[in-house]
């Protein structure tokens, strides 16, 4: 009850995501951040002979930030093109946002597989809610 509650509240948010530049503004930094954290990722993976598991994960992480994006960009439509409800359109923001915090964290997990790369990636930090997880 308690979670079917949550969720009700979240989806009853009135138009939360879809007229909130400043979400906008943030989600789209982060996953340009990202892209690029893919970009450079891709090229230590090239410079590496015999890296097919981290190029298969590369290639999943790519189709996952796809996804995001067009979840994102189904957010963003306006007006008369956008037929979701509010509630369906929070809702889809929401998830958007998880998947994207879920791909950042799963890029830092592969760039620290790459022999070499324990730096952070371009000021794209693990999620605070998962330190207390690994320990930190």
């Amino acid at each position: 009850e308690r979670e079917e509650e949550r969720i009700t509240s979240l989806l009853e948010v009135d138009d939360l995501y879809g007229d909130n530049q400043q979400w906008k503004d943030n989600f789209v930094a982060r996953l340009d951040t990202l892209e690029q954290n893919l970009e450079v990722i891709r090229q230590m993976i090239d410079s590496y002979p015999k890296t097919s598991k981290l190029q298969k994960n590369y290639e999943r992480l790519v189709e996952d930030l796809e996804d995001t994006e067009k979840k994102y960009n189904m957010v963003s439509e306006g007006g008369q093109s956008n037929m979701m409800r509010n509630a369906e359109r929070n809702h889809l923001a929401l998830l958007a946002e998880d998947q994207l915090d879920e791909i950042a964290w799963q890029i830092q997990k592969l760039y620290w597989t790459i022999p070499g790369a324990r730096n952070p990636l371009m000021n794209e930090s693990i999620p605070q809610s998962l330190l207390p997880v690994l320990g930190f």
